[in-house]
């Protein structure tokens, strides 16, 4: 909607990631949060501007438009394939041979709901969500083969791969 901006940078000196949350018509700040981190990987916002997705290094945080953590928890990998539906409900991201998903049940939080498996030797570069969350468009690198990508679209709802395409 462009009513809100997110920006994140990494500060090696604190060992923080500051996000800034801005109003997107007068660039007024709204809301700011430091997260402890060892790096920045990914920054990804739902349409809505409701959530904040945040790979940090080896932490995924999820943010409400105050700033606020929703969410937070420790990473097996520092990720750039993150992804966030548009209402902030499901959220994605990259982990060794598979893409995690979480759904925010409210009152509850966000509770883990399934895996997106990859190769063995595959780890997801690149993720999106439909708005609805229901479908996944992952880029996929075998870092053993050397292959340079596989693109795959995944039914998320039904779990099942409705198309994949090796690149050279």
């Amino acid at each position: 909607r462009g009513d809100i901006v997110a920006a994140a940078a990494f500060n090696d000196v604190t060992a923080e990631v500051r996000v800034d949350l801005l109003d997107g018509t007068t660039g007024a700040l709204r809301a700011r949060a430091d997260l402890p981190a060892v790096g920045l990987s990914a920054l990804s916002m739902s349409a809505d501007g409701q959530r904040v997705v945040v790979s940090a290094g080896m932490n995924l945080f999820v943010l409400d438009p105050t700033g606020r953590t929703v969410h937070a928890q420790p990473l097996s990998l520092a990720t750039q394939a993150v992804g966030v539906s548009m209402d902030g409900g499901t959220v994605a991201y990259g982990d060794f041979a598979s893409v995690r998903l979480l759904t925010e049940f409210p009152g509850f939080g966000y509770v883990s709901t399934g895996t997106v498996a990859g190769g063995a030797t595959e780890l997801p570069t690149r993720l999106d969500l439909s708005r609805d969350g229901t479908l996944a468009a992952i880029g996929w690198w075998d870092y053993t083969s050397g292959r340079s990508a596989r693109l795959e679209i995944f039914d998320l709802l039904f779990q099942f791969p409705m198309a994949s395409h090796d690149l050279p």
